[in-house]
């Protein structure tokens, strides 16, 4: 019979090198974080597509199946979101250089203009707009320009996702059984808590991050019929200020509008405010609680700061990878209430 001192030590010396091989492997991972959490967050939000593809062939299939949702990830998702990256970062460029230039709104430079026009109201304002715009130009070109620069490992980062999006799709349910007993909570607490940490990701991402995405979009639009240059870059600040309660695009669409409308373009001020109100401010009471009805309200706070928290450690993918992170986070918390603390 073992001695409880020698149980101790082997429990010890076990859990010694489990904790010694674990910061290994994550030495080994580390380069590949963003990576695998991109195909994560992709595995869980589209998993329901892969089940319909899996059911369209036979039992046997689950390859082919995993091959062909990844596929079509990669043309729906990442193709047009690299095409945007690359508009966007010429954009940025292009915004950064006439800004340090000097330029003002009639060599097409809003942000310059809308300063000079406060200031005839106010003289003493001096908030210099300007000068923020370049520096917030300055990091977009060089976070995206850090993917477009490195292209071997940006393709080997999108490689090991789409690897890894393929084996969540194909092997995923087993993983999540063999997660489940591993577990010291019983299988139908661990079940309900997957099906939870699931639901939550796709609440926030396909709920959230993707009607502020819509309405980046449409503000894109509505800036380039209107003639307002560097269009995809504003659509993109204008996806990031819809997160912000009871303010969202018209932190962009209204300076826009009061540009317009003093540099003389009367009818595109009128059409971009008619614009902002009734198709982009409608938007988020339309799409919003179809998207978000079949997961966790994330507080639009903490969406925003996260988002904003995500953008500043992560970079881009942070806009995405912030809110996931503290959506995990609060379902956590409703977990340990749910099935620990009132057990």
């Amino acid at each position: 019979m073992v001695s409880m001192k020698a149980k101790v030590i082997e429990n010890v010396f076990f859990f010694g090198l489990l904790g010694l091989s674990a910061y290994f492997v994550w030495l080994v991972m580390f380069p590949f974080v963003s990576a695998l959490a991109l195909s994560i967050i992709i595995a869980a939000v589209c998993f329901p597509l892969y089940d319909r593809i899996r059911s369209i062939f036979p039992k046997g299939y689950d390859a082919f199946a995993s091959l062909l949702s990844t596929v079509a990830v990669f043309l729906i998702v990442i193709i047009p979101i690299a095409i945007l990256g690359y508009f966007l970062f010429v954009e940025a460029t292009s915004f950064y250089t006439s800004l340090k230039g000097g330029t003002t709104f009639t060599n097409n430079e809003p942000v310059v203009f809308l300063e000079q026009l406060v200031q005839k109201i106010v003289p003493d304002f001096n908030l210099n707009v300007a000068s923020y715009a370049q520096s917030g130009a300055a990091w977009i070109v060089s976070s995206i320009g850090v993917l477009f620069a490195s292209t071997a490992s940006t393709i080997l980062l999108l490689f090991v996702a789409f690897i890894g999006l393929y084996y969540l799709f194909k092997d995923g349910r087993p993983l999540a059984r063999e997660l489940i007993h591993l577990s010291p909570l019983p299988d139908s607490a661990d079940m309900k808590i997957l099906d939870r940490l699931t639901q939550s990701v796709r609440s926030v991402v396909l709920g959230k991050l993707t009607v502020s995405i819509i309405q980046g979009i449409l503000v894109a639009i509505g800036f380039a019929v209107c003639g307002i240059p560097q269009s995809i870059l504003w659509g993109c600040i204008a996806a990031v200020a819809a997160l912000i309660p009871a303010i969202g695009t018209s932190l962009v669409i209204i300076p826009a509008v009061v540009i317009l409308y003093f540099s003389g373009s009367v009818f595109y001020a009128i059409g971009l405010l008619l614009w902002g109100v009734g198709i982009v401010g409608v938007i988020d009471n339309l799409l919003g609680p179809y998207l978000m009805k079949r997961g966790t309200e994330l507080h639009p706070f903490l969406v925003l700061i996260s988002a904003l928290g995500g953008i500043s450690y992560f970079g881009p993918l942070g806009f995405i990878l912030g809110p996931v992170i503290m959506s995990f986070f609060t379902a956590l918390l409703e977990i340990y209430r749910t099935y620990i603390v009132r057990t």
